[in-house]
């Protein structure tokens, strides 16, 4: 079972995910919504590294969350869109599907980057207080 911490991570980084690119779904650097994943990465991210308990690696904390917050959602930017191309044009799970691995690469891809970042900033950052308080 994961620490609360990274659970709460995860939902803030989904739900602002969710929410901005229902928002304005086509806002992009690259990718649809991608901005929106940086957004809600970091913030989830930075969430769940001030909370961590002490025996937590920075690192891999960091791209749990960003990682479990991309799965999430790109599940859920997909159902948006599956929804609105139910009602264009009916019932079809395989445009699910063909949603669910547009979104899902890119987004596991760009949240492992920036998990990573935030997470090597957070041990560099806690390496240089330790330093400084001897």
């Amino acid at each position: 079972m994961f620490p609360k911490n990274i659970l709460f991570g995860i939902l803030i980084s989904c739900i602002i995910t969710f929410s901005a690119f229902a928002i304005y779904p086509y806002f992009a650097l690259i990718f649809f919504g991608d901005i929106y994943l940086i957004i809600g990465t970091v913030i989830g991210t930075i969430f769940s590294l001030k909370n961590r308990k002490q025996d937590q690696s920075h690192i891999k904390t960091a791209i749990i969350v960003g990682i479990g917050g991309a799965c999430l959602s790109s599940i859920l930017i997909s159902l948006l869109q599956w929804v609105f191309y139910i009602l264009d044009y009916g019932f079809n799970i395989v445009v699910f599907f063909l949603y669910l691995f547009n979104f899902l690469p890119f987004y596991l891809i760009l949240a492992l980057i920036v998990g990573y970042l935030i997470g090597y900033y957070y041990s560099r950052s806690e390496e240089n207080t330790e330093l400084l308080s001897y």
